[in-house]
């Protein structure tokens, strides 16, 4: 059986779009499910979806004035129901990978703003260096994208057991001593021994030169930490330094 949509929605077969609009909106806010209490709201909000959504169309309209309406058209509005979406005057069928589609948005979102901050990061790493003082020492210090990282860049003092702390903080960050850059303690005298720990990852291999003084190195740990630093300390240009020299000589102290 032919349904009839002007009935339906209340106009006359000749009203303008703007009437098809209102009549809509006026029946939408009184047969909404969220609001109407009339037991059969859902079946009359779905025949007056069905309505709008073909007189609205002109050329849906002009089908259905010609033909009438379609039975093979449902629309099947149930707002209990998960399958079914409501959306500016339309009842259609939820997409399946509607979930899918909103993790990988998410997803999307995450790896734009981790992004972001990896170039903000990477702008520190490179405009961050600058030299900060403790006591005796000049560090350079620079953020990357796994930390905060200092590296030991001149030794101004006359201690004869020099110690270089694990951390150091810099403006109010937390910076770990992971280096002892190009001539840090070169031509010094006066130490003779030097403090330090597993935290150094690279030492230049100009970093010692000159120091005639230096008779061993104080290794905060122990032994079998030692074993397995020592494989993987970074010595740029091994043999130039005299802190190589110590170290093949067997001439370490194990503080632990």
């Amino acid at each position: 059986m032919n349904k009839d949509y002007y009935e339906i929605l209340g106009i006359a077969k000749d009203a303008s779009e703007d009437e098809i609009k209102k009549a809509y909106r006026k029946l939408a806010a009184e047969y909404h499910p969220d609001v109407s209490k009339d037991p059969k709201a859902n079946e009359k909000m779905a025949l007056i979806n069905e309505a709008y959504a073909t007189l609205k169309d002109p050329e849906k309209r002009a089908n259905y004035d010609q033909y009438g309406s379609n039975e093979d058209m449902t629309y099947n509005y149930n707002p209990s129901n998960n399958n079914y979406e409501y959306s500016s005057g339309y009842v259609y069928v939820k997409s399946p990978f509607a979930m899918g589609r909103f993790i990988i948005g998410i997803i999307f979102i995450l790896l734009v703003i981790t992004g972001i901050w990896r170039l903000i990061e990477f702008g520190r790493s490179i405009y961050g260096n600058n030299d900060v003082s403790s006591e005796h020492f000049k560090y350079s210090f620079y953020s990357g994208f796994y930390g905060n990282y200092l590296y030991v860049k001149e030794y101004s003092g006359t201690d004869k057991e020099v110690v270089i702390e694990d951390y150091f903080m810099v403006r109010n960050h937390t910076y770990r001593v992971v280096g002892i850059g190009d001539s840090a303690f070169k031509g010094n005298t006066t130490m003779d021994s030097i403090s330090i720990s597993p935290s150094i990852i690279e030492i230049d291999a100009n970093a010692f030169k000159g120091c005639t003084s230096l008779k061993s190195v104080i290794f905060r740990g122990t032994k079998a930490q030692y074993n397995e630093w020592i494989r993987t300390v970074t010595i740029v240009k091994t043999g130039n330094s005299i802190f190589t020299d110590i170290l093949s000589d067997g001439n370490v102290v194990f503080s632990e």
